[in-house]
């Protein structure tokens, strides 16, 4: 079974090779960029915890926490 991966969560670029001063044809070097889509998910426990997820895992927030980041969150917009 492979994973999902959505094609908005993946660019692919390529990448000219160069020799010296010169491009050289048909030859690339492929570059993926996988976006993070989940770093601004809050989600919630049966307990009523409430975390975000972060690069290294998650964070639990407290009502301060959450707060804070609703906050930030309305005014970028």
């Amino acid at each position: 079974m492979k994973p999902y991966v959505s094609s908005d969560c993946v660019e692919v670029i390529f990448q000219n090779i160069a020799d010296e001063s010169k491009i050289i044809e048909e030859l690339y070097v492929v570059e993926v960029v996988v976006k993070s889509w989940t770093n601004d998910i809050l989600f919630s426990t049966s307990k009523g915890e409430v975390y975000i997820k972060t690069e290294g895992g998650k964070k639990k927030l407290d009502a301060y926490g959450i707060q804070e980041e609703l906050r930030g969150r309305l005014n970028g917009f």
